[in-house]
């Protein structure tokens, strides 16, 4: 059973702020600019150009259609796992260089068992009258972070997003909330607008995970 200091601890002072995070995103962006623009519009251009690929092959071709579908998934998987390893170095201080959205391919069996877990387990909560699905995904938001930063096993980092969410599902919502807000925002801009907008988002998030471990 879990203490009164305890429970302070998890539903007080480990919360955050939205406001504070979406700036901080944002002010992060500007500070570094130069590895996140490039890196983002890499990963947006190489998955528009496998999509425009994949459209174009004749259908008869399944074997060309299944191996441009699955180097799209690998890749998407691969850059998921960069990009969080980008965003927590920037959310921290640290040094971050270009190809480190490469960098984090031994991770991607281990990501792609992760996401399969989750998915379970948020279909369930979605089984369950949809509001219980709601609070699955958003606790288990935070299962990639912890594996790349942690290096955790699957269930281990599925039951660390569990931990550190704990008394924050509400201020997550209103965050997820802005963080689509600010996406929408980007893709009115077009071009260059999606690039800041995933970029600010992405930090902003990762900036939310290493104030919730803390």
């Amino acid at each position: 059973m879990i203490s009164g200091f305890n429970w302070f601890l998890l539903n007080v002072v480990s919360k955050f702020s939205v406001k504070e995070a979406i700036g901080f995103g944002w002010g992060e962006f500007k500070a570094q600019w130069k590895i996140l623009v490039p890196v983002w519009v890499t990963v947006i251009v190489v998955n528009l150009g496998l999509s425009a690929w994949q459209e174009n092959i004749n259908q008869a071709l399944w074997w060309a259609v299944s191996l441009v579908a699955l180097l799209s998934a690998a890749f998407s998987l691969v850059a998921t796992l960069g990009t969080t390893k980008i965003s927590l170095l920037i959310a921290r201080g640290e040094r971050a260089n270009y190809m480190e959205v490469f960098a984090q391919w031994r991770l991607v069996l281990k990501y792609l068992a992760a996401q399969i877990v989750v998915g379970l387990i948020t279909l369930v909560g979605f089984i369950l009258l949809i509001i219980p699905g709601v609070i699955f995904a958003t606790r288990l938001q935070f299962v990639v972070y912890a594996l790349v930063d942690k290096n955790m096993g699957v269930l281990e980092a599925v039951r660390y997003s569990w931990k550190i969410t704990s008394g924050q599902v509400w201020r997550l919502m209103v965050f997820g909330f802005a963080v689509t807000l600010v996406i929408l925002l980007g893709l009115l801009a077009l071009g260059i607008g999606v690039v800041v907008a995933v970029g600010v988002t992405t930090v902003a998030s990762a900036h939310v995970y290493d104030q919730l471990s803390k």
